[in-house]
C-alpha cells in the first residue's frame, strides 16, 4: 500500500476498497495498480499495489511477497528479500519499533533538455547529432525520425570542429635530417 500517487506508473482508480491497519483504524483505498521503485539502485516494479492517499507510511505485504514465488527470510535482525532469478532484491534491519524500513525513491521526474542561447538551432542540433551533415538532419526532420526536432535552416556557419577535422596534416619525412651516432 501507498501513499504517494506519482510512484505509481499504471492505476484502475475504479478498484474501491477498506483496508484495516494494525491499530484498527479503517483507510479507503482509492485504487490499485503497478508502482515503480529504486530500491539499492535497482528499480523494482511492485503489482497490484493499493492507493491509501491517507496512508503516511508505505507497506509492504510479507504474504503477498510470498504468493508472488518471493523468499523472505527474518535471521538475527536481518530481512532479505530473494527473487527466484534475481536474486537478492532487498535487505532491511530492524528497527527499535520491531518494523524493517525499506528505503525507495521513485524515477518519476522526466529528463528534460535544456535550451542553449546565443547558438543557431541549425548548429545546436548538427553537434548534438555528433557533427552529423546538415543534409542529414534535414532528413531526420523531413522524415519524422526524431520526436521535437524542429526544422532546420540550411547551413550557414562553419563549425570549428568539422573544419579542423577535415584538416590535411603535413606528410611525414622519408628520411631523417639527422641520425644517432651511437646507441641510445
Amino acid at each position: 500500500m501507498s501513499g504517494v500517487r506519482e510512484w505509481f506508473t499504471h492505476i484502475d482508480e475504479n478498484c474501491r476498497h477498506t483496508v484495516k491497519l494494525g491499530n484498527d483504524f479503517r483507510l479507503d483505498v482509492k485504487g490499485r495498480g503497478d508502482a515503480r521503485l529504486t530500491i539499492d539502485g535497482v528499480s523494482q516494479v511492485i503489482t497490484n499495489v493499493y492507493y491509501v492517499p491517507q496512508l503516511t507510511s508505505n507497506l509492504i505485504s510479507i504474504g503477498q511477497l510470498q504468493e508472488k514465488s518471493v523468499s523472505i527470510t527474518i535471521q538475527g535482525g536481518v530481512c532479505k528479500v530473494v527473487h527466484p532469478q534475481m536474486g537478492l532484491i532487498i535487505t532491511s534491519k530492524m528497527s527499535k519499533n520491531r518494523m524493517f524500513p525499506v528505503f525507495a525513491s521513485s524515477r518519476t521526474t522526466q529528463t528534460k533538455c535544456l535550451q542553449v542561447s546565443g547558438d543557431s538551432t541549425t548548429h545546436l542540433w548538427h553537434r548534438r547529432f555528433a557533427h552529423v551533415n546538415h543534409k542529414a538532419i534535414r532528413t531526420m526532420t523531413f522524415k519524422k525520425m526524431v520526436k521535437g526536432l524542429p526544422t532546420v535552416a540550411e547551413k550557414h556557419k562553419v563549425c570549428e570542429i568539422c573544419a579542423v577535422g577535415k584538416q590535411e596534416r603535413e606528410a611525414i619525412a622519408k628520411k631523417s635530417n639527422w641520425r644517432a651516432s651511437e646507441k641510445l
